[in-house]
């Protein structure tokens, strides 16, 4: 990390992307950390210019994406928990879906946030994400059912998936690349610590009310909302809004989100619902991954503003850091979610004891990802730490 982190002293901090805010962190312009050459989609060009915020004003800005961030962690792991208690308070069967549908939700949404906020600005995509979120928990905290809660688990999902799109790319916004990481490694941090809190309370909640999970969100929202509305003032472009709209890849997201839908519906129906052979998992599953193939051949050859670069797909850097994400994302949902279900529903253990349970897994996330994101911007290396 550079001395002027260190010593206290804000970092260069920019209102929106620009060339400068997006610097590798090596000395040779126009490349990675790894050494590949950086693509014209890869250098974000700026939607508009803006003077430089201040001090005082970029941390409350980093303080409310620290905030919002908290939100989503705690809900994801918090939720886990008290799974098995809300499914059998609500007389359903499909628990899985309760997972399933905020995964969904928020995967869904990913791609079609970036492009909405690059095109309308951060702080509405922000402001609107939050409220969805905050109304997703609020239709959770009232279900009668297991509809009604999938469908609440669905929303919070798309709040949940806006407000980490938001927060990395408002940390991009504001910090260049050399220093970013340690940036990114604090808001790791606090995603961690609520990762880690989440377990337990959820265990709590659950011998109590449940439904408080869910309401605890709404102050938690409100303050997140109040932090984002004031202090979160980054120039919104000024074309009007037909040009705007046309400027979206709106054939690439609705692909996307039909393939990802019927993908996630397959898998979360494979082998609980229906056998894996019948008609019921094959066909969605199938015309899902049809719908995935077709949006990236889409993206390769016809959209002149795509959802993903495809410079970003044929970069060797670019490609195995989604790919080493992806897959790391698949391991740590399962055990998120299902180790709280195994360990009372085989171990027989109290909602609270497999809380705490969990507390080892969790607590460990967060010296690494202080470590992770320092070590970036001190030695400008992120080898060692992905395979670590």
């Amino acid at each position: 990390m550079s001395s002027q982190v260190t010593q206290g002293h804000s970092p260069p901090v920019t209102g929106s992307i620009s060339p400068k805010a997006s610097t590798p962190a090596t000395d040779t312009p126009g490349s990675t950390l790894h050494g590949d050459s950086l693509s014209d989609s890869e250098q974000v060009p700026p939607a508009t210019s803006t003077p430089a915020i201040g001090r005082l004003q970029f941390w409350l800005i980093f303080v409310a994406l620290m905030v919002t961030s908290f939100l989503s962690a705690i809900d994801l792991t918090s939720v886990s928990t008290a799974l098995p208690t809300i499914v059998e308070d609500l007389n359903g069967t499909d628990f899985a879906w309760v997972g399933s549908a905020f995964a969904l939700g928020s995967t869904a949404i990913l791609l079609l946030i970036g492009g909405l906020s690059q095109i309308f600005g951060r702080r509405p995509i922000t402001i609107g994400s939050i409220l969805l979120f905050a109304l997703g928990s609020g239709i959770c905290g009232g279900a009668t059912n297991m509809a009604m809660l999938i469908a609440g688990r669905t929303i919070q999902g798309m709040g949940g998936g806006g407000i980490l799109a938001t927060s990395e790319i408002v940390v991009a916004d504001m910090v260049p690349l050399r220093q970013r990481g340690a940036y990114m490694g604090a808001i790791g941090a606090i995603y961690a610590i609520a990762s880690a809190i989440g377990p337990p309370i959820g265990g709590a909640f659950s011998q109590s009310n449940w439904r408080w999970l869910f309401y605890m969100n709404l102050p938690l929202s409100a303050i997140a909302l109040a932090l984002v509305w004031f202090f979160l003032h980054l120039k919104v472009p000024q074309d009007d809004l037909r040009s705007k709209m046309q400027r979206m890849d709106w054939i690439g997201n609705i692909l996307v989100i039909i393939g990802t839908t019927l993908t996630v519906i397959a898998l979360s129906w494979a082998g609980a619902k229906y056998p894996w052979s019948s008609y019921q998992v094959l066909v969605p599953l199938v015309l899902g991954m049809a719908f995935v193939v077709g949006f990236f051949v889409y993206e390769a050859k016809v959209p002149v503003g795509p959802v993903v670069p495809w410079e970003l797909v044929n970069n060797r850097t670019s490609f195995f850091g989604y790919a080493t994400t992806f897959l790391h994302g698949i391991v740590a949902t399962c055990i998120i979610y299902y180790l709280a279900v195994y360990l009372q529903g085989t171990l027989m253990q109290s909602p609270v004891k497999s809380g705490v349970s969990a507390f080892g897994l969790a607590l460990t996330i967060t010296p690494g990802a202080i470590a992770c994101g320092a070590t970036v911007s001190i030695f400008n290396i992120y080898r060692p730490q992905n395979a670590a």
